[in-house]
């Protein structure tokens, strides 16, 4: 699993509510889940499911 922050400016930090792409490179690189940020603590995070995408392009990075 691979988790990329949906910003500008690629692996910045986290931070509460930030909307992040889940991928499973080894499924289906090109599809990828949405999760919110729900808590950060002691280096760890707590994720809500957002909904599910599908696109042409790949996200591998």
């Amino acid at each position: 699993m691979k988790i990329n922050p949906i910003k500008t400016g690629n692996f910045s930090p986290l931070s509460l509510k930030d909307k992040v792409r889940v991928i499973d490179p080894d499924e289906n690189p090109s599809e990828w889940a949405v999760f919110q940020i729900a808590d950060l603590r002691n280096n760890r995070s707590s994720i809500n499911y957002l909904g599910r995408k599908t696109t042409l392009r790949t996200f591998l990075g």
